[in-house]
């Protein structure tokens, strides 16, 4: 039988405009796909672009 600390925890994905939840099974895990993940990364890089070109 599992106890409470061995089930992973459902968290929200952090990408920009997605609204799923995944269950979170590694403690670096951010994003419910790895399409979340890039688009994530992508909007960071242009966030910082934007900010250095002002």
């Amino acid at each position: 039988m599992l106890s409470s600390g061995n089930w992973p925890q459902l968290r929200a994905c952090l990408a920009p405009g997605c609204v799923l939840y995944f269950a979170k099974e590694h403690t670096r895990r951010e994003w419910c796909s790895s399409t979340c993940g890039n688009r994530a990364r992508a909007a960071r890089h242009y966030q910082r672009r934007k900010a250095r070109r002002l």
